[in-house]
């Protein structure tokens, strides 16, 4: 069979505890698009990103490699001379191996991600996005991807559709002198009665809503704002038409697959770099360790070659993952070092009897996190060390503490040997305290 064309689809700012393509929840955002891929293709339900803030994620992402190594740990992180020069970055590897390659949207990864892509279309936007960027952008982004995916060509093409959306839903930081500090808050100028969509209700607050945020799982990069519940599912509405949105334009580019009539021979990939908190624990934005931020919606679909329907919910996978993934279904290989590994495997037949890593993890510049079967543990370093331990299967929600608790002292002592192993062999431990080590 030929090399396969690629399209990465990524969004910023979607979280899978929201949508990830499989669930039919009345409350939840309708996302046909990524529905349909989700029933042709693969799914997993224990996807996080590398680190749950966009810069960090998208040079994790496009270079196969965590944080600790890319050395870049958070959104200042600018320059494209951080990240050691010997990690590879994935346009130049599809580019050197003769793919056609365009890259359309949203950068923000300290010059990896679009780095060695051919083609970027009208407009390269690499600021975080706030307010209505993505308003203002995503549909160009989304009209280059579509002529680019359409045109007639000898080569394969490796295409990332890079959207800003749902990250629109994102506050404005404090300092910037504008009255309005998020989409959400335009929206209340309209004065919303309570239905908002198809004659629907606004979405209800999350079960989880009222669970407590110990300081240090506060996000670095979100708030906790004091409002009343109708302003919260106000906000959780709007971030839910984002979200509906970003599918329809997502939904413009398979479709233009289909009448290229390359479905086929096309490996699509949908993800995010991390998630919103969008009201759980009294949260919104980013950069914490909870469900909502760090775990990521991952759809894979290739007719024939990816088991169509399945969703995996026992292997931890990490957006690191996903070029030594992309390189295996193209046959290329690897000559730099990576921490990532080939998902082929898990997308293929019988992914039980694949051997695995124990753990994924994911990383903040002041802690690290492993999801291990049931079990997700936490390790921060400040404001004072502290330790946490939740049992996903009783409580998804992340509401109670489980660290101290002697029914899953087990647990506890895996995490802790688990995330020791991890610091040993990313050197992670040095990294916290001096990035540039």
């Amino acid at each position: 069979m030929s090399r396969p064309n690629i399209l990465f689809i990524i969004a910023d700012q979607w979280a899978a505890v929201t949508a990830d393509g499989r669930q039919n929840d009345p409350g939840k955002p309708q996302t046909p698009h990524i529905a349909r891929l989700a029933r042709e293709g693969t799914s997993f339900g224990q996807a996080y990103c590398p680190f749950p803030v966009c810069t960090p994620a998208r040079a994790a992402m496009f270079s196969g490699n965590m944080p600790s190594h890319t050395r870049v740990i958070n959104n200042h992180n600018h320059d494209a001379d951080r990240v050691p020069a010997d990690l590879p970055r994935l346009g130049r590897i599809f580019r050197d191996a003769g793919y056609d390659t365009g890259y359309f949207g949203k950068n923000h990864s300290a010059g990896v991600a679009a780095d060695g892509f051919a083609e970027t279309g009208q407009y390269v936007y690499d600021g975080p996005g706030y307010l209505a960027c993505g308003h203002m952008w995503d549909p160009l982004f989304t009209r280059d991807a579509v002529e680019f995916v359409s045109r007639d060509r000898s080569n394969p093409f490796f295409c990332t559709l890079s959207l800003i959306n749902p990250h629109d839903i994102c506050r404005i930081p404090k300092g910037v002198p504008r009255e309005d500090t998020s989409v959400a808050d335009l929206t209340d100028r309209f004065n919303w009665s309570d239905e908002y969509l198809r004659g629907g209700k606004l979405p209800p607050v999350p079960t989880n809503h009222e669970a407590p945020s110990p300081e240090p799982m506060l996000p670095s990069h979100g708030a906790s704002p004091d409002w009343d519940e109708a302003r919260w599912r106000r906000f959780i509405g709007v971030y839910h038409l984002l979200i509906e949105n970003t599918d329809w334009m997502i939904g413009l580019v398979l479709d233009a697959l289909h009448r290229a009539g390359i479905e086929e021979n096309t490996l699509v990939v949908f993800t995010t770099d991390h998630g919103d908190h969008a009201g759980a624990h009294r949260l919104v934005g980013k950069g914490s360790f909870f469900e909502e931020s760090a775990r990521v919606p991952l759809v894979a679909r290739l007719p024939g070659q990816i088991a169509a329907d399945r969703f995996d919910r026992d292997h931890g996978v990490s957006g690191v993952d996903l070029l030594p993934t992309f390189c295996d279904f193209a046959g290329l290989t690897i000559s730099q070092n990576i921490d990532g590994s080939s998902l082929r495997p898990l997308m293929q037949d019988s992914p039980e009897e694949v051997e695995w890593r124990e753990g994924v993890f994911c990383e903040l510049s002041d802690g690290r996190m492993v999801r291990f079967g049931n079990y997700k543990y936490i390790r921060h370093e400040s404001p004072a060390p502290a330790e946490f331990l939740f049992c996903l299967s009783e409580d998804p929600g992340e509401t109670t503490n489980l660290l101290d608790a002697s029914a899953h002292r087990e647990a506890r002592q895996k995490g802790r040997e688990l995330l020791e192993q991890y610091d040993q062999q990313m050197g992670a431990a040095e990294q916290i305290s001096n990035p540039l080590s």
